[in-house]
């Protein structure tokens, strides 16, 4: 069994204007992988911000996107992790969403393996 490990969303402060997409240049190909587990550090948080993150698998016909992990709505400095143990689909990406006008700084990660 292979693992690759993936960094969606690297530390930095965001601020909140709606939903972003945080694929950088391509997503994540991760074909073969049949399991993940998934984080979101949140490290600093402005007062009265709520933060959401999902990670979603593409549909290879459509080409439109699902959500395979929902975290925990953040609204403080806090870290979680989440395990999936089915197929991931043939690509990730990463999205969140975040209180207009205000500011958070966090990460999102993982680890597929095949």
């Amino acid at each position: 069994m292979f693992g690759v490990s993936h960094t969606f969303h690297k530390s930095v402060e965001r601020t909140g204007t709606g939903a972003y997409v945080t694929t950088g240049i391509e997503a994540l190909p991760c074909g073969s992988c049949k399991e993940g587990t998934f984080f979101l550090d949140v490290t600093a948080i402005e007062v009265a911000t709520t933060l959401d993150c999902k990670i979603q698998t593409q549909d290879p016909i459509s080409l439109k996107w699902f959500d395979v992990v929902a975290f925990t709505q953040a609204s403080a400095v806090s870290s979680e992790k989440k395990a999936v143990i089915d197929n991931l689909g043939n690509k990730l990406q990463a999205t969140y969403s975040m209180t207009l006008d205000k500011k958070a700084t966090f990460t999102i990660s993982g680890v597929c393996k095949g």
